[in-house]
């Protein structure tokens, strides 16, 4: 059966190594730390429970997710592969979404109708729901039903034909692999490749092959007398010729900073923004912003390199009237280097800041919310409780920079841009 898995790059040492992978938790909770405890029971009930257990190997601790069609997958992320496979169909269990939807939120599963209704008027009689039952330690019992329910899982008589469906192998064999990021792989290369390697290191002399007493001959490099002098490579202290580059490569932003901050920015040339400077700036709301901050940072930092300085961006707009004035602050006109920023559309920043779902399925999603007794998004995000719906929130909030990556700027009606850094250099004028 053909199927799908995204994996994190280092796998793949693994598969040249030992023709082999097998999932640790540094692999499977590398996206998901924060939830590292909490997920670790699930995964390994899931381990613990699933049918096919005869082709389990015996280093393998937890399974491999797979996509059974690759519309499926997530998209693609730095630092990770999508990798193609062709896997015996008796190896592969398949996953109901939804039910694990359920495992993931502490939920019940039903076996049907009735059993649901039943179980709704228990937790209604005795004013609970299933993941306060699950978390706390005063309802034991009500705790066994509920994992005891997770066996309906593996039960798929009473799927219906909606339902989508997940994969979970036990392993990744090299032979298996079809292709990786839609690059064609051969096993039979690869074991060749290894053979030749071994052959070639078992004859070479190495006694014979390197002469500690002989020199390089530099005449074959370059001038071995010349010394390379840095200052006609780079003057750091002479000022960048904006001519030498099109308007095309650059975007003219403005930005509202504190005096200090343009003080400090005049006096070294570059200012950084930090995290503390959030924390005393929105003080108890600092969570929230924090939240939205920390994932726009990540994603950030997948496209730019992030300076060792800098901890949190820089935001402005391309539309000056869209700048408030605060006391004690300047405006900062600036001609910014394209490969500087991100771009995006202000209002859709406004809704990571609500810590609410981004896209144009959101009023599906947050009736769905309510249905799940979840008051609003930010109840998800904020709590340890709903770690499914939390993770479909900021999967939304992906689409963010999809006008940034798609170079689509001047689709975007109010366009906020966000920076590591401001320098000198870039400024046109104080305002």
């Amino acid at each position: 059966m053909r199927v799908w898995t995204k994996q994190n790059t280092r796998i793949l040492k693994n598969l040249n190594k030992d023709w082999r992978h097998v999932p640790d938790e540094r692999f499977i909770l590398s996206d998901m730390s924060e939830y590292k405890e909490i997920m670790l029971d699930l995964y390994r009930w899931l381990a613990k429970h699933s049918p096919n257990q005869v082709y389990r190997p015996a280093d393998s601790k937890y399974p491999v997710w797979v996509a059974l069609s690759q519309g499926s997958l997530y998209l693609p992320e730095v630092g990770y592969s999508v990798i193609e496979l062709e896997v015996p169909d008796e190896m592969i269990t398949r996953i109901n979404v939804r039910k694990w939807s359920s495992i993931l939120n502490y939920s019940y599963i039903s076996r049907d109708k009735d059993d649901e209704l039943n179980h709704r008027k228990k937790l209604k009689e005795m004013g609970i729901s299933d993941t306060k039952a699950y978390m706390s330690q005063f309802y034991p019992d009500l705790k066994k039903e509920i994992i005891k329910s997770w066996d309906e899982l593996f039960n798929y008589e009473n799927d219906s034909e909606k339902e989508h469906y997940y994969g979970i192998i036990w392993e990744i064999r090299a032979e298996w692999i079809v292709s990786i990021d839609k690059k064609p792989f051969e096993y039979k290369d690869l074991v060749a490749q290894k053979e030749d390697k071994t052959d070639k290191n078992s004859s070479v002399d190495m006694k014979s092959s390197v002469d500690k007493n002989s020199s390089v001959d530099m005449k074959n490099l370059g001038d071995k007398n010349r010394t390379v002098n840095m200052n006609e490579l780079v003057d750091i202290n002479k000022p960048v010729d904006m001519n030498n580059f099109s308007d095309k490569d650059y975007l003219v932003v403005y930005t509202d900073q504190a005096d200090i901050v343009v003080e400090k920015l005049l006096r070294d040339g570059v200012v950084y923004s930090k995290r503390e400077y959030l924390k005393r700036k929105y003080e108890e709301s600092f969570k929230i912003f924090d939240t939205a901050y920390s994932f726009l940072t990540n994603m950030m930092s997948k496209l730019i390199e992030k300076p060792e300085p800098a901890s949190m961006p820089y935001f402005g707009f391309l539309n000056q009237k869209l700048v408030e004035r605060y006391p004690d602050t300047k405006i900062l006109k600036l001609r910014v280097p394209k490969n500087e920023l991100v771009y995006f559309d202000m209002f859709d920043w406004n809704t990571i800041l609500r810590l609410e779902y981004l896209g144009e399925d959101a009023e599906e999603f947050n009736k769905n919310l309510r249905e799940r007794g979840i008051k609003n998004s930010s109840d998800a995000m904020l709590t340890h409780f709903y770690p499914m719906e939390k993770r479909q929130i900021e999967k939304s909030w992906e689409k963010l920079l999809e006008h940034y990556k798609n170079e689509e700027i001047e689709t975007i009606k109010e366009v906020q841009v966000a920076l590591w850094r401001i320098k000198t250099e870039w400024i046109i004028e104080i305002l």
